[in-house]
């Protein structure tokens, strides 16, 4: 016996009173259970038969990378590289604490008064995408900021004032082009971060789609962890023979697609009638996930 698309819809508008087919049809009715089964249920349960393997392997020199949120809903930790397990961050403000990048500032040249495009190449590199700024400053008792060039991490540079450059990440090579022929005299301050690299010994993901690693990978290391799948969405408006990946989910979809469409129709009352049996149909979905976590506890090293 299974529980389909066509069951959901139904318990879904004998639990609302939806019955018109005309004013609420069947495909609006999907569009709600969709949004509930990929976008809460999956938050309200990680459930564990969406918990797969997550493995990709690093890049020498590359700081950042992606993970997909349309196919995943998290990351989970512990996060593995090469087998030995790495310190998991998802504070920015720790990571940032702990494995911030070391600046480097130095005066490469400066303005004669003649010229709108200026070269050079920092003094460490490769550096880290994003790091790279371009300033020219006066000097004297009373420096100051005329124009500066901020690094957009694709290696172009913004200026300020409306100018233009790039910036070769690998070669340390730089170029600016000022809006206009700045005065001569100037002082052009660049500030980069050199890529330190290494094996890795901890991660950070920002929770939107970013991992990055510290040290940044000095070769190709394999990293494995986990992550919730995104359910596959039924087929709104169908023939209603789908079913969602475990049946005993149908009930839960059904009650809790329903609380949405109480809350947004203002339907308060029966809003709160019928969360008790929605957490009930959670609870009993969840029960399976709850022994899975239970036959994978660590035994007692003593």
């Amino acid at each position: 016996m299974s529980f389909t698309l066509a069951n959901i819809r139904s318990t879904i508008r004998n639990i609302t009173g939806s019955f018109d087919t005309v004013d609420f049809p069947d495909s609006a009715i999907d569009d709600y259970i969709n949004k509930y089964y990929q976008y809460v249920l999956v938050d309200d349960m990680k459930p564990f038969p969406l918990l797969v393997n997550y493995q990709f392997n690093t890049v020498v020199n590359q700081v950042t990378y992606p993970f997909d949120l349309e196919t995943y809903v998290s990351l989970e930790p512990p996060v593995f590289l090469n087998g030995n397990q790495l310190l998991y961050y998802q504070s920015q403000g720790l990571w940032i604490q702990q494995f911030q990048y070391q600046y480097n500032q130095e005066s490469n040249s400066s303005t004669d008064g003649a010229t709108q495009t200026y070269t050079g190449i920092v003094s460490s590199f490769p550096i880290v995408p994003g790091t790279f700024i371009a300033a020219d400053v006066g000097t004297g008792t009373a420096p100051s900021l005329l124009e500066e060039f901020q690094d957009n991490g694709n290696g172009t540079l913004t200026g300020s004032l409306g100018g233009v450059g790039t910036i070769n990440y690998t070669t340390g090579a730089w170029s600016i082009t000022f809006d206009s022929v700045p005065p001569a005299g100037l002082s052009i301050n660049i500030t980069s971060a050199p890529i330190i690299n290494g094996r890795p010994r901890a991660v950070y993901y920002d929770g939107a789609g970013t991992i990055t690693f510290s040290p940044i990978p000095d070769q190709s290391y394999t990293v494995q962890c986990q992550a919730y799948i995104m359910p596959t969405a039924f087929i709104a408006g169908g023939a209603g023979t789908q079913t969602p990946q475990l049946a005993y989910w149908g009930y839960t979809i059904a009650y809790g697609t329903s609380l949405e469409i109480f809350r947004q129709r203002g339907q308060f009352d029966q809003l709160n009638t019928y969360r008790p049996e929605y957490e009930k149909y959670l609870d009993l979905a969840l029960s399976r996930t709850t022994q899975q976590y239970s036959n994978q506890r660590g035994l007692p090293k003593w």
